[in-house]
């Protein structure tokens, strides 16, 4: 059983031993060069508390799933990224993305590739991406989704090129063009709204393809991405947010 006054406490030492570096000399006798050293217990303490709020408040909450997705650096400094990744994998298996916890959605999927990129697990990194964008197609009416979807594909574009044996730019260039497609033809509103989310998002789209694009012009495919950079540049042109 846990008060939740050492909760508090236990997050108190978390935050000082992360992101609140700069002060922990004020705070704290054991220190180097002023940063906080977690000790094996504080360590001990977060990954208790982290299972007992997934057994007492289950992961289909919007608290557990924050509590879990803060806890990421300071699990990745002290080294207990495969304790993460356990975690983070269970999130994704086992939550309802319901309007409630959708907006932890893309940050835990975010926390996990962080923590493959670590470890160089490039192979399951890719899987983890292909897995992210078949979610989010599968649930696609939801804007979070859609934007989900192209993070997703992006970055599956970068690992699976340049870390990987397996890339089909052909395959990404069709998935990107059709998803730039579909955002082009959202309404008005819904386009403000994803510009809300991510003001640069579109932008990355036609950056994404055009690089594709570039690679395969070699062999004498899809000459037509050159349009994507100009569709970018009047996008720049005419958006004051880029100016």
């Amino acid at each position: 059983w846990y008060p939740v006054q050492y909760a508090k406490l236990v997050d108190a030492v978390q935050m000082a031993t992360t992101i609140h570096e700069y002060s922990a000399d004020r705070l704290f006798t054991a220190t180097d060069k002023g940063k906080v050293l977690a000790t094996k217990e504080d360590v001990a303490r977060i990954k208790e508390l982290i299972l007992y709020k997934i057994e007492t408040d289950g992961l289909n909450s919007s608290e557990t799933l924050n509590f879990i997705y803060y806890q990421d650096r300071f699990l990745s400094i002290n080294n207990e990224d495969k304790f993460n990744k356990k975690i983070l994998n269970r999130v994704i298996k086992e939550v309802s993305w319901n309007n409630e916890n959708i907006k932890y959605f893309y940050k835990i999927y975010t926390n996990l590739t962080g923590a493959y990129i670590r470890a160089r697990d490039y192979d399951k990194l890719v899987v983890h991406l292909k897995e992210g964008m078949k979610t989010t197609k599968d649930n696609f009416e939801n804007l979070e989704f859609k934007y989900s979807y192209g993070q997703f594909l992006s970055s599956y574009y970068l690992y699976s090129f340049v870390h990987t044996n397996s890339v089909n730019l052909d395959e990404i260039y069709d998935l990107s063009k059709l998803h730039i497609e579909h955002l082009e033809s959202l309404s008005e509103e819904q386009k403000k709204k994803l510009f809300e989310i991510d003001s640069t998002y579109l932008l990355n789209q036609y950056s994404t393809i055009s690089q594709v694009g570039l690679g395969l012009m070699h062999e004498n495919k899809h000459e037509d991405s050159v349009q994507y950079l100009f569709k970018a540049l009047n996008l720049i042109k005419e958006n004051n947010k880029f100016k």
